[in-house]
């Protein structure tokens, strides 16, 4: 008996002294995050399922801390690793991580009511890799967050790249942004007591008759079943998968019906309208503009249009309606916008345009978005046969958003045959 007390004993002291000296891992959840853009600054982006970092957007998230012990200090964090995930890269490129210095709300910051922020604590992390973590260290950006009390979190910038990484709202993947927290002990270890004396032992009991076992009792009676649950909300759409059947390598020389679905330097088409492939109208160019639409992993939508010029100098509208052939067009603003289907970056506007007779004919040509011009503009002066111009000044637009194109030409030469291609992702 003497023996089992001292290893007892030995024991319980064994286990203080490990863990006055274990580490403790704990998480710091998101509890906000949102995407400003100076593209539309009034606007709030806080229920998005994805966060946007890009040359014209920063994304913002704060921390949850309070898994921490209590009373715990700086000294005592021993690593602190951001995770955040890569949904999507658009163009490869390095982020930077810096403190926000003032308080905001998930549900209502914008890009002009952002917070103000302090030196980078971190610059030049590398981001060319989708559907994986990105891991970064920031430790002594919690260690200041300890020090101050002020955890206001932390703003996501780029000079380089254009990211999405996916948002506490996203329940596709559930692959949500978090602080994986290492603490050290709360405190040093107190000395060794001395053991206690040790008592006597007394004399065991003479053992008892063994009772005779009770009878079985009935068997109980099933529970009633409960209520069966409501099914949980439909997930968002998977990205577009492989090309179907007739799919393939676009060719030229081929024959392709409406519909058909090819693969052109890694991106996916469908064919607008039936047409024979040649160096004239290959997917992804502004020549193919009227025979294909975009349909590439990771794209929203894309757009080609055309129409025969107006016969006057003043400016018309026309909406940007994917493979429809010689549309329509209203000298009133606004009569031809359509409602963006998702959340995207316009990235590029590509315009051809056939001079059937001779003359000279110049056209500038501008994406308007909620009513208003954009940059995204090119201007053609041709006299003859084929012109092309183009527009890379791309911008954010928000499911819901309004587009449309304005057009305005000289009237040497109204017979001509125009056809722009807009691309979003």
């Amino acid at each position: 008996m003497a023996g089992l007390v001292g290893m007892k004993w030995v024991a319980a002291a064994t286990l203080a002294m490990l863990s006055a000296g274990a580490a403790h891992a704990t998480e710091g959840a998101v509890k906000a995050d949102a995407t400003v853009t100076s593209a539309n600054p009034t606007v709030n982006y806080g229920s998005l399922s994805n966060l946007y970092v890009n040359g014209t957007s920063t994304t913002l998230i704060q921390f949850d801390l309070s898994s921490l012990p209590s009373g715990t200090t700086a000294s005592q964090i021993a690593s602190a690793s951001l995770k955040l995930y890569v949904n999507r890269v658009n163009f490869a490129g390095t982020i930077n991580v810096l403190p926000v210095t003032l308080p905001w709300t998930e549900s209502s910051v914008t890009f002009n009511t952002m917070p103000t922020t302090g030196a980078p604590a971190v610059t030049g992390v590398s981001v060319a890799t989708a559907q994986q973590f990105v891991v970064i260290d920031v430790t002594s950006l919690v260690q200041n967050w300890i020090t101050s009390g002020n955890n206001y979190g932390i703003a996501l910038t780029t000079s380089s790249g254009d990211l999405v990484f996916d948002s506490k709202e996203n329940d596709e993947s559930s692959h949500v942004a978090h602080l994986d927290i290492t603490v050290t002990s709360q405190g040093p270890q107190g000395p060794q007591g001395n053991p206690g004396a040790q008592g006597p032992q007394g004399n065991p009991g003479s053992q008892g008759p063994q009772g005779n076992p009770g009878s079985q009792g009935p068997q109980g009676n099933p529970g009633a079943q409960g209520p069966q649950g409501n099914p949980g909300p439909q997930g968002e759409p998977g990205p577009a998968g492989p090309a179907g059947a007739g799919g393939g390598a676009w060719v030229s020389g081929t024959s392709y019906t409406l519909g058909s679905v090819v693969s052109s330097n890694s991106n996916l088409y469908v064919a607008t309208s039936a047409n024979t492939a040649g160096s004239g109208n290959e997917p992804g160019t502004v020549g193919g503009a009227g025979d294909w639409a975009g349909l590439s992993p990771g794209s929203s939508f894309a757009w080609s249009q055309s129409f025969i010029n107006s016969q006057d100098t003043s400016t018309s509208y026309i909406a940007p309606f994917g493979g429809v052939p010689f549309a329509g067009y209203s000298e009133s603003p606004g009569a031809g916008a359509i409602v963006s289907p998702a959340t995207c970056t316009v990235r590029s506007m590509q315009v051809r345009q056939f001079f059937q007779t001779g003359g000279s004919e110049s056209t500038t040509i501008a994406l308007r978005h909620d009513g208003n011009d954009t940059t995204m503009t090119c201007s053609i002066i041709a006299s003859s046969g084929t012109a092309n111009c183009s527009s890379t000044n791309s911008f954010f637009v928000t499911a819901g958003d309004t587009l449309e194109y304005s057009f305005i030409q000289t009237n040497s030469n109204p017979n001509v045959f125009t056809t722009v291609l807009l691309t979003c992702n």
